[in-house]
């Protein structure tokens, strides 16, 4: 059985575009500078051929085991270009985790369509957000820029402690490959078992967490 997945991130051709638009923000110098000194290793011509860990691609780190994971980006890409114009084609494609570049936010028509996808996304609870490690001194930064493009998803954390994510480092996606694996074979629920933990007074830290704002 394949367990489906997608990303929503920059291509190579437009990195050029999104490191105008970090220079035109002074606060954004530093994460600038990185980004030019990275893109080039980070994107390429594709969607799926971004590679946001030791210069690998979403889809290279999910199939390290004897797992299938397979990209359905197609239907992502199938709405930006009008190929699909419901957003019921989400709703019903059975992809268990969306990947998102959280520099696709300083294009227009990323923002545009995070704020389109936004509460599709924070129903399915399947958010894993990418902030490739290098960046760690300005991740609350580049977060508050995703929590006002998704605010749904934020809040649906915030709120309901719903299972939306960060990943930092390869282990981290790691983690969600986990969680994927688990919630497609039929272990338990980690949704409710977090809920469990946090009535408890615990932290759950399987999946890595998106800190509230």
């Amino acid at each position: 059985m394949s367990i489906l997945y997608a990303t929503i991130a920059l291509t190579a051709a437009e990195s050029g575009q999104v490191s105008a638009a970090l220079r035109a923000r002074p606060v954004m110098a530093a994460v600038a500078n990185w980004f030019d000194a990275n893109r080039a290793n980070l994107y390429g011509a594709r969607i799926d051929d971004w590679r946001p860990f030791d210069r690998r691609t979403i889809g290279e780190i999910l199939n390290e085991g004897e797992e299938n994971f397979r990209s359905q980006t197609n239907l992502v890409e199938g709405l930006y270009n009008g190929t699909h114009r419901s957003l019921n084609v989400l709703r019903n494609s059975g992809i268990e985790v969306y990947f998102i570049d959280v520099f696709a936010l300083f294009l227009d028509r990323h923002r545009q369509m995070a704020n389109r996808l936004d509460g599709v996304l924070a129903e399915s609870e399947k958010c894993c957000f990418i902030l490739p490690y290098g960046l760690s001194a300005d991740c609350e930064t580049l977060l508050t820029e995703c929590g006002q493009h998704w605010p749904t998803v934020f809040d649906s954390y915030i709120e309901e402690g719903a299972l939306h994510r960060i990943a930092m480092r390869p282990a981290e996606l790691t983690h969600v490959r986990g969680y994927c694996l688990k919630h497609t074979q039929g272990g338990p629920n980690p949704a409710l078992a977090a809920q469990m933990l946090q009535r408890a007074g615990e932290t759950p830290t399987e999946v890595p967490r998106i800190a509230a704002r």
